[in-house]
């Protein structure tokens, strides 16, 4: 009684799924932190005008104006504007002006010139004419164009993970692995939440991109993995 109550602690500490009478299942993870290559950049651009009756004309010109700067500063995509635009009257000194609030998205596919476009953006307010414009970044969503490079090798550290468990589960029965007989990926992920690399981690994971200033992306795989069990 002892030992079969032994069996059944080890048996549920572990992550593993019952099989067939000859057979075990396990789970296996793996995770990287991987470099992104790519951003979307959030804007919250506001727009004043002492003339409501051409606030949206005045707008678009401010963005094209704005567009042409990031332009020269190696910006590829256009600007693109994002849901609804609101419209407020504020005053100041005694005179109605008119705000004119935009989300727009900045798509950047080259994140060596981040900084030099974010530098180009008028995050404050210059009252040198009757229509000024303010270009803020709310949100920065970092994201990776290709994962391809990372998948194979990840795919084969969750397969390993769950050999490891399976490996366990079979010395429990006093048994040993066979041929691996059923696979089933059951994620293969790439969140779009960003990590510093700062050791900070509460998982292990392998940094793949170890020196660079910018943040990593968690990439994560888990798969089922079925074996023969071999006396």
């Amino acid at each position: 009684m002892k030992k079969t109550f032994t069996i059944m602690l080890l048996a549920a500490a572990l992550p593993l799924l019952a099989g067939e009478a000859n057979t075990v299942s396990a789970q296996g993870y793996a995770c990287f932190l991987v470099l992104p290559d790519a951003a979307t950049v959030n804007l919250n651009v506001n727009v004043w005008s002492k003339d409501i009756s051409d606030l949206h004309k005045k707008s678009d010109e401010s963005l094209a104006k704005l567009s042409r700067k990031l332009a020269k500063a190696g910006l590829k995509e256009p600007l693109r504007k994002d849901g609804y635009a609101s419209l407020t009257p504020e005053l100041y000194s005694e005179e109605v002006e008119y705000r004119l609030r935009l989300n727009v998205i900045m798509i950047v596919d080259d994140l060596s010139i981040i900084d030099d476009l974010l530098g180009v953006l008028p995050t404050h307010v210059l009252r040198d004419s009757d229509a000024s414009m303010v270009a803020s970044p709310s949100t920065i969503q970092y994201t990776i164009k290709d994962p391809s490079p990372y998948v194979n090798d990840l795919r084969k550290k969750a397969l390993e993970d769950a050999r490891a468990k399976a490996v366990e589960l079979a010395a429990i029965q006093g048994k040993r692995l066979g041929n691996l007989v059923g696979f089933d990926e059951e994620e293969l992920s790439i969140g779009s939440r960003a990590f510093q690399s700062l050791g900070v981690m509460n998982f292990e994971s392998e940094d793949k991109s170890a020196g660079s200033p910018l943040p990593r992306l968690l990439m994560e795989c888990k798969v089922t993995a079925t074996y023969e069990l071999v006396e």
